[in-house]
């Protein structure tokens, strides 16, 4: 074979390996139904495509154009994840028709696994969407918002109720478990922490030890400042005064219906200006079958240490003279 063969040989193979990777990465095209412009990066074209009503989960990221031009990162579920969260950096959105030429139409363009871009209105995104009244500052009204997205899951109406009533059937056995093991695990701490003839009071409260002056004792009305510790059985802070500079935290005590922990109101209406007690609360007296943050699971008792650093008397209101004519 002469040179010129030899180089038309190799210029033809060069030719279809690009060709081959152009379709394997795609190319933008424009949806004829919505004109939504897109690009695959990976595609299955003989997958089964999701559809409007479906559920799909997907990781994702969204760019906006800013008033000067510039390109941002608005959204990205990898970064935008919760504490605990195990998703595994994905959000799951019902596929609703917004508007013409939206995402959740974008998203039934793909097949589960499938990886594209699409270019969705700014917009149309913000005011049908997400229904916000107006963009934000940082975006420039009248552009495209870049999504780049892969479908991870595809799933039906019936499928995620089905998901659904299973993760709340879960749920509920672990929460039943965790009640359950609240009573022995008091019994426990109180034990080995040698306060196993300490009795509860009618409301199951857990007075541990009370110590200090006994000043003027808290009457309802009262404005009171204490100091105070909370701790988990483990052992664990997870609050007190000390974290918030030491400042006393204030109350006024009106003996019921008050916003604080029902063990809290129960022991103030039997401190005095100067004393100190150590306490035990069961979950019922405490945050019950709310997990109230990372460390305050359902369904779990609470230790608190607290100080009663001054109790101020309020003046009565007047009574309010009749109207006269």
């Amino acid at each position: 074979m002469n040179s010129t063969l030899i180089r038309l040989s190799i210029f033809s193979v060069a030719i279809a390996s690009l060709i081959t990777a152009c379709k394997n990465s795609g190319s933008v095209e424009t949806d004829k139904d919505t004109g939504i412009q897109y690009q695959f990066f990976n595609h299955d074209e003989k997958g089964t495509k999701a559809a409007i009503g479906d559920y799909a989960t997907l990781k994702m990221t969204y760019h906006a154009v800013t008033p000067s031009g510039a390109d941002t990162e608005v959204f990205n579920t990898m970064k935008n994840r919760r504490p605990g969260d195990t998703s595994g950096g994905t959000i799951t959105i019902p596929l609703t028709k917004t508007f013409n030429g939206c995402l959740e139409q974008a998203v039934t363009l793909m097949a589960a696994g499938d990886s594209a871009m699409f270019k969705i209105n700014i917009d149309s995104l913000f005011l049908k969407t997400f229904h916000q009244k107006q963009l934000p500052k940082f975006i420039k009204s009248g552009t495209m918002a870049t999504f780049n997205v892969k479908l991870v899951r595809i799933q039906t109406q019936q499928q995620m109720q089905q998901q659904q009533q299973a993760a709340m059937a879960k749920r509920q056995a672990e929460m039943e478990q965790r009640k359950g093991l609240e009573a022995p695990a008091i019994a426990k701490w109180l034990s080995d922490n040698h306060y196993d003839k300490v009795k509860p009071t009618a409301d199951s409260l857990f007075v541990l030890e009370r110590s200090g002056k006994m000043g003027k004792a808290i009457k309802e009305g009262d404005s009171v400042k204490a100091l105070y510790t909370g701790t988990t059985l483990s052992g664990v802070v997870f609050d007190a005064s000390s974290k918030h500079g030491n400042q006393p935290f204030s109350v006024l005590y009106t003996g019921k219906d008050m916003h604080i922990i029902k063990g809290w109101s129960e022991i103030l209406g039997t401190m005095h200006e100067g004393e100190k007690v150590k306490m035990l609360l069961p979950s019922s007296l405490a945050y019950g079958a709310q997990q109230a943050s990372a460390d305050i699971l359902p369904y779990s008792p609470l230790v608190f240490e607290l100080e009663i650093v001054k109790v101020t008397a309020n003046k009565p209101m007047p009574a309010a003279k009749p109207a006269t004519k």
